[in-house]
C-alpha cells in the first residue's frame, strides 16, 4: 500500500512543477525545462500540459528516441528546439575487461550524490559510457 501511496505522492509533486514551469514559462517568458522523466512520469507530464492547454512544449533527451527525456515549456514566441534544451552528453571511458554494466554506471553516478531526474539515458558499449545529463 506504501508504494501506491508514494506513487501518488510523486505524481502530485511532479504535476506541481509542470505546472510551476507553465507558469514561470508565462509570467518569465523565458524556456522552463523538467526533467528527467521516465515513461510513467511523461505521461503524467503530457496529461498536466493538456489540461492547461499548452502546445508550445517538447520532450527530448539528448538524441532520437531516448527513453528518458526533459520535457522544454516555451513562450509563444519562441519555437520549440531541441538545441535550447540543457542536455549534455558526458562519455566515461574505461577498461574493456572491467565489463561494466548500464547499472553499475547508474551506481556509481548515483553514489556521487547526483538526483536520477539529473540523468538520461545510459548508452553502454564495451569500454565507453556515454551518459545523458542535465547541464
Amino acid at each position: 500500500m506504501a508504494c501506491i501511496s508514494d506513487a501518488s505522492e510523486e505524481d502530485a509533486l511532479l504535476r506541481a512543477r509542470v505546472e510551476d514551469a507553465c507558469h514561470l514559462c508565462t509570467v518569465r517568458s523565458c524556456p522552463r525545462f523538467v526533467g528527467f522523466l521516465d515513461e510513467h512520469r511523461q505521461a503524467v507530464a503530457r496529461a498536466v500540459l493538456h489540461e492547461k492547454g499548452v502546445s508550445d512544449a517538447l520532450f527530448f533527451g539528448g538524441y532520437p528516441d531516448a527513453e528518458r527525456v526533459i520535457l522544454g515549456v516555451f513562450p509563444s514566441f519562441i519555437p520549440p528546439e531541441e538545441a535550447l534544451f540543457p542536455v549534455r552528453a558526458v562519455a566515461f571511458r574505461y577498461r574493456t575487461v572491467a565489463a561494466l554494466t548500464h547499472r553499475d554506471i547508474l551506481g556509481a553516478l548515483l553514489a556521487t550524490g547526483i538526483r536520477r531526474d539529473k540523468l538520461g539515458d545510459i548508452v553502454c558499449t564495451p569500454g565507453m559510457a556515454i551518459v545523458m545529463a542535465d547541464e
